[in-house]
């Protein structure tokens, strides 16, 4: 077979040679072959296993692209594929001489297949196909570069994308049957029941155990929305959130767009050591007393073990958060031997336009609400495809205190700013609201920055309703009160 196979690759167009020296571009022939004999000799049983994994697209050698065709091709027109069916195909589309003939066929028939490594094989062609494709997309990036550019970020951001979407195209999707989704299903609600442990829900827990009773924690492939004014504590909680995901051993990214790396963690220091953020401030100057040093210190060896990564770009689109967290299922892998669990974006309207979205605002085709709604839709998608909860943070609409309550009044749906496409493509939307404070009168004085109700104004898949929660503001941390189902 060595010199059919020489014979059926020479004539290969240029996309499959590595360079100019004629080198062949990876490849393995043997895989393709014993994975076509295996299939042809087995066809009910195997074909199954590859197929929508493997493409003919895949294959290396053209006759072994036009085989794999035929026998799809036999299979979607409802008869049995075997090598018969599969050569009356190739006859009648004329590709039959293509291929090397009925005599290529035989030979390859008379090699025994090994079935049990069908799976194998076909692993072997796909990603030999994807390094062709690497190849392909490195040679073209280069010529661009040499042709000229003119915006130097967006050629590099194409270029990563690029390779990113070929690493992503290897995952194979399996098609799970009814009883094995059914099975996890039930396995899901044995851990949820009362019972076998009271602080146990379907999803990833947050860490806020009321919230964590009325929603099963975060889902994998939804969108939650906090929803909140300035400063009342939505960065906190998301910080507190993944934290607490991360302390779980599941990894954790959080894309943080209005403050520095170091800031973030130092409100987790001061939250996981109960010091007080302005005395962490000041102590350079002030100093802290040995029990604040012992909380400190005990703070950062648990922090800086979590697989946690905290990425502080400040102009990143939704193509960038996409790319960098598909690279973080691979980084929490090695570094920390976790699954990635979630991603947090804060927030939703910093993040800048694609290059694409960008051009068309400069144009004038499109206004802030248009690329704001397509970044929140982005985040949406990119939960479903990695198949884990997405976090985002969100700014809430101006919402002025009324003279005469002192109060802001209680949020409602639709009071995100800029775009209303946020709480559209979200699975649950949180408004953070602060109750009122009572003077020694018993009267409202204002709003009460330590006392926040979580109002869960939308939900696919949970009933509406409202958790009491305290701000500790000096350590950046929510602690439970309680909540109320339907209560509004």
């Amino acid at each position: 077979m060595a010199a059919k196979h020489l014979e059926l690759v020479r004539g290969e167009p240029a996309r499959d040679i590595a360079g100019g020296d004629g080198m062949l571009a990876p490849h393995d022939y043997g895989a393709e072959c014993a994975l076509l004999t295996a299939v042809l000799a087995n066809a009910p049983d195997l074909l199954p296993k590859v197929d929508g994994f493997l493409r003919p697209e895949h294959f290396f050698a053209e006759a072994h692209r036009q085989i794999f065709k035929a026998v799809l091709d036999v299979k979607d027109s409802g008869i049995g594929v075997d090598i018969v069916n599969v050569l009356t195909r190739l006859k009648d589309s004329e590709r039959l001489e293509q291929v090397g003939g009925t005599q290529y066929l035989v030979e390859m028939m008379n090699d025994a297949p090994a079935i049990l490594n069908v799976g194998d094989y076909a692993t072997s062609i796909v990603d030999k196909a994807r390094l062709r494709k690497t190849i392909d997309h490195c040679r073209a990036t280069a010529a661009r570069a040499y042709l000229g550019i003119v915006d130097a970020q967006e050629y590099i951001d194409d270029a990563a994308k690029g390779l990113i979407d070929i690493g992503r195209s290897g995952v194979r999707r399996n098609v799970e049957s009814n009883r094995t989704v059914l099975g996890r299903i039930v396995k899901n609600l044995e851990r949820g029941t009362p019972g076998l442990g009271e602080d146990r829900v379907t999803g990833i827990p947050t860490g806020l155990r009321a919230y964590d009773r009325l929603t099963q924690g975060l889902h994998a492939g939804h969108k939650t929305t906090i929803v909140a004014l300035p400063k009342v504590g939505k960065t906190a909680m998301a910080l507190q959130i993944a934290a607490n995901v991360a302390a779980h051993g599941i990894g954790a990214v959080y894309f943080i767009l209005e403050m520095s790396r170091e800031e973030a963690l130092t409100r987790l220091l001061s939250a996981w050591s109960s010091v007080d953020g302005e005395r962490l401030k000041r102590a350079p100057v002030d100093g802290l007393n040995p029990d604040e040093w012992r909380r400190i210190h005990t703070a950062q060896g648990k922090l800086g073990a979590l697989p946690l990564h905290i990425e502080d770009t400040p102009t990143v689109s939704i193509d960038d958060v996409r790319a960098l967290t598909i690279a973080q299922v691979d980084e929490m892998r090695m570094r920390y031997k976790a699954p990635l669990g979630l991603f947090v974006v804060d927030y939703v309207q910093r993040l800048v336009a694609t290059p694409t979205m960008a051009k068309l605002a400069a144009q004038g085709r499109i206004k802030k609400h248009d690329w704001v709604g397509h970044n929140s839709k982005g985040i949406k998608l990119l939960a479903q495809e990695l198949k884990i909860p997405g976090l985002e943070l969100a700014q809430q609409k101006p919402s002025p205190v009324d003279p005469r309550t002192k109060l802001r009044p209680k949020p409602t749906k639709g009071q995100t700013a800029d775009c209303s496409e946020i709480e559209k493509e979200s699975d649950e939307v949180i408004y953070l609201h602060r109750k009122p404070k009572y003077g020694v009168s018993g009267g409202v004085v204002g709003e009460d920055p330590r006392a926040v109700t979580m109002i869960l104004a939308a939900g696919r898949s949970v009933a509406e309703g409202e958790v009491d929660l305290t701000y500790r503001g000096e350590f950046s941390r929510f602690e439970d009160c309680g909540y109320r189902e339907d209560s509004r």
